[in-house]
């Protein structure tokens, strides 16, 4: 078994042998390195900053500028990022986001003022926020129902991981590296890592695939079905093509090769079906809230359903009609692809106002507005941004400072885990119900805590990040 096979099994806490596909391992990878983009690079300045500032001899007010303008960017990004993705596609967005990281982290890196600094920081923003709102979408709309809390979920595992791996590096860094001015590039630099993985990913592997959900609200049915088949079918079934073309016999096949395929045909149904109930649920959600009727989706999928059905029998006696299997398959693909394209044009825009316009979507709506606002407001943005800050103001020496910021992620990590081993299991709601109740009394003892002596507040610190990790931190994105 692969590395990322058993990492995503871990992360998922899957066990058994069944197998992960390589797509379906692309995009928790994907998602993987988005959020650690982000959590690295908000998590580099918390250590970064008091280097940066002795180095540049920044003002409170121009240290303020370089960490507040990849916030308030990223909000820019992150309003851009849904109408770009529904008119360009999730995974192409990922993409260019991934780029924009990358240009803007060397940008920050190699800058020569406050001002170039401040505008790659912002740049980088731009890049965060795009990644922040299509990567919850593109996973949600490509895993499947069972793991979808669990991968959603991980966003926040990898936030989180991403700003642990910045309090190491700022803590090796400055440990070992004498000269600020070079410690605190270096810092910033190797947060090109992670949009850089996400970059190659989907450049380099043909199992880096779009939503099937876009696809389907384009009409391209056919390159839903291939991209399903790529997420769905396990290493014994076959991922080019859900085209009848994939179970002709070659030429000089024996016997037993073709009682093996024939057996093997029943599954192979199974499987398709599954595909085709999927793409008809997809359609029937894009239905219920766009202008199309609902009588043309209902043909579509009875149109599939009759094309899987007749492939099946095509498929069991595939050695007597090979060359009228294909061109019937050939006929049928051409077709769909002109249907797409004439109902590409016809079909009118979703708005805003009209996606608002039901009382459950409404609903749903302000429950997550709601818990990210409980989210913020508990204060967990002053630990992310200056926990360094908060400890050296407390006494604590700056080296040693920069390591407890380190070791406080380490914490909220910890806290993750136990998130992703319940949100699928016992719900969304137990799992923030019971980060809540952990919450409210860390942060009654952290204030007293720094009230009586600010040396007591490290174990209610360590109790409120692992309680804020547990539910609070990653349900809201779910």
């Amino acid at each position: 078994m692969c590395l990322s096979q058993v990492l995503v099994r871990w992360l998922l806490n899957e066990k058994g042998t069944s197998h992960i596909s390589e797509a379906l391992q692309n995009v928790v990878i994907i998602a993987l390195m988005g959020f650690s983009n982000f959590g690295y690079g908000t998590g580099v300045i918390s250590g970064a900053a008091p280097i940066m500032k002795d180095a540049l001899n920044l003002s409170v007010l121009e240290l303020t500028c370089i960490v507040t303008s990849t916030i308030i960017f990223a909000a820019v990004g992150a309003g851009f990022g849904g109408p770009l993705s529904d008119k360009y596609g999730r995974k192409r967005i990922i993409l260019i986001s991934g780029i924009i990281s990358c240009i803007a982290t060397i940008g920050c890196a190699l800058t020569l003022n406050i001002l170039m600094l401040i505008g790659a920081r912002a740049l980088l923003g731009i890049g965060i926020g795009l990644n922040f709102t299509v990567i919850p979408m593109y996973v949600a709309e490509t895993v499947p129902k069972d793991q979808r809390g669990r991968i959603v979920d991980l966003s926040d595992f990898s936030v989180v991981s991403g700003q642990l791996l910045s309090g190491i590096i700022n803590g090796f860094t400055s440990t070992f590296i004498s000269n600020d001015n070079l410690a605190w590039r270096l810092a910033i630099f190797l947060g090109i890592l992670p949009p850089s993985i996400l970059v190659l990913i989907i450049f380099l592997f043909d199992t880096s695939v779009e939503s099937p959900r876009w696809l389907i609200s384009k009409s391209l049915i056919f390159q839903a079905k291939d991209t399903l088949a790529l997420l769905r079918l396990d290493e014994h079934f076959p991922k080019e093509s859900l085209s009848t073309q994939q179970y002709s016999q070659k030429e000089g096949a024996s016997s037993s090769e073709d009682d093996q395929e024939d057996n093997s045909s029943p599954q192979l149904e199974e499987k398709f079906l599954l595909i085709a109930n999927e793409i008809e649920s997809i359609q029937k959600a894009i239905s219920s809230i766009s202008s199309n009727s609902t009588q043309r989706h209902e043909s579509n999928s009875t149109y599939f359903r009759a094309q899987v059905d007749e492939h099946a029998q095509i498929d069991h006696h595939h050695h007597h009609h090979e060359e009228d299997v294909q061109e019937i398959e050939h006929h049928h693909h051409h077709e769909e692809e002109e249907k797409g394209r004439e109902e590409k044009d016809q079909n009118k825009k979703i708005t805003l106002v009209k996606r608002m316009s039901t009382l459950r979507v409404q609903r749903a709506l302000w429950l997550g507005i709601g818990i990210q606002i409980l989210t913020q407001l508990s204060g967990i943005n002053a630990a992310m941004y200056y926990g360094a800050d908060i400890c050296i103001d407390a006494g604590l020496p700056q080296e040693t400072s920069i390591w407890l910021a380190c070791g406080l992620t380490f914490a909220q990590l910890i806290g993750v885990k136990i998130s992703l081993s319940t949100v699928d299991i016992k719900g969304r709601r137990f799992t923030l119900l019971r980060s809540l109740l952990c919450v409210i009394p860390c942060l009654l003892l952290l204030g007293i805590a720094f009230l009586l002596d600010s040396s007591l507040a490290v174990l209610p610190l360590i109790g409120y990040l692992i309680a804020f990790g547990s539910g609070l931190s990653g349900v809201g994105y779910v």
